[in-house]
Parts: structure tokens; C-alpha cells; sequence
């Protein structure tokens, strides 16, 4: 009697084994979301390596836009990394909105 219930389980059992390997064949290096992972992990880990074992301190914030200029310069000359302040002042020369009467 258990003979025949694992044997009408293993059709189940090997459509299951099938799917699961094609998924993992088809899926491997090209899953934009692992690369994005495995990337991050990395950038992560260079940027905590030389932050705890650099010879001198270094400024994190400065390190970090660095990094991402570094990133955005392989791209086009147009993509720019835009921090928080210069996007304030953008925002303002790019809506024409301005508080204030404008004199000195």
C-alpha cells in the first residue's frame, strides 16, 4: 500500500525537481535582480573594508558621493548625481516659484 502512494507521488515529485532546475537554469546570471543584489553586497563591503581600515578617516558623506559620481560617470555626460541642497536650489531656478519681494 505504500508502495503505490509513493509512486502515484513521483510524477509530482519529478515535475517538481523539473520546474525548480529550469527556473534556477533559466533565471542564473541574468536576473537583473541578482546582479543588483550581489553588486550592492559588494559595493557594501569595499565601502565598510576601507572605512574601518583605512589609514587615515574618511569622510563618509564625501566618500559616499564619490562613489555614486563614480558610478554615473560611466554613463552618459547628462546623468548627474543631484544631493539634497543642490536639488533645492534646482527646484527653484526650475519652477520660476520664488518666496519673497526680491528686493535686497
Amino acid at each position: 500500500m505504500l508502495k503505490k502512494k509513493i509512486s502515484g507521488a513521483s510524477p509530482f515529485i519529478f515535475m517538481f525537481t523539473v520546474i525548480m532546475f529550469l527556473g534556477v537554469t533559466f533565471s542564473g546570471d541574468d536576473d537583473i535582480y541578482e546582479k543588483i543584489n550581489r553588486n550592492m553586497d559588494l559595493f557594501g563591503q569595499v565601502y565598510k573594508e576601507i572605512a574601518l581600515n583605512y589609514v587615515d578617516e574618511i569622510d563618509a558623506d564625501k566618500f559616499m558621493t564619490a562613489g555614486i559620481e563614480g558610478m554615473l560617470s560611466t554613463l552618459d555626460p547628462y546623468t548627474n548625481y543631484i544631493d539634497e541642497k543642490s536639488r533645492d536650489q534646482m527646484d527653484l531656478i526650475t519652477t520660476g516659484k520664488y518666496g519673497g519681494s526680491g528686493f535686497p
